[in-house]
């Protein structure tokens, strides 16, 4: 999946995003947004859904995952990142970009089964390749 990002001024409206990410984009200057073409980096969706084979090798390793409501919930949490999301820096050797949500957009399972509510989304950029992680706060 090829994503490109061009500035406008419109409103951008998501279904089952939160009334907040619904912003007017006021002028490029001032949104950190994502204007480059990305390539989804599809090696890392699986390990951020639930119950599949990737996230419970990751909770075993680990000891907790971050894990999207659904898929769909990842596609729609990575459009409102692109298109509004705050660029948080560069970390770790990847550029990244956050929007906090109204809604939980996913869960912290530990190995214990506890899950905390996600209400963060963050894209994770290295190259032209990106992939989204729910969290509970902007990477440090």
């Amino acid at each position: 999946m090829k994503i490109e990002v061009a500035a406008t001024g419109s409103l951008i409206k998501l279904p089952g995003v939160g009334a907040k990410q619904n912003l007017a984009l006021v002028n490029v200057e001032q949104m950190s947004r994502i204007d480059r073409p990305l390539t989804l980096d599809v090696r890392h969706i699986a390990k951020h859904l639930p119950d599949t084979p990737q996230m419970q090798k990751l909770l075993q390793r680990e000891g907790s995952v971050h894990v999207s409501n659904d898929q769909s919930t990842l596609e729609r949490v990575a459009e409102a990142i692109i298109q509004n999301g705050e660029l948080t820096g560069t970390i770790r050797g990847h550029d990244r970009y956050g929007l906090y949500f109204d809604e939980a957009i996913g869960y912290r399972l530990d190995a214990d089964g506890n899950r905390t509510p996600l209400y963060y989304g963050e894209i994770k950029v290295k190259g032209d390749k990106y992939h989204v992680i729910p969290r509970t706060r902007p990477s440090r």
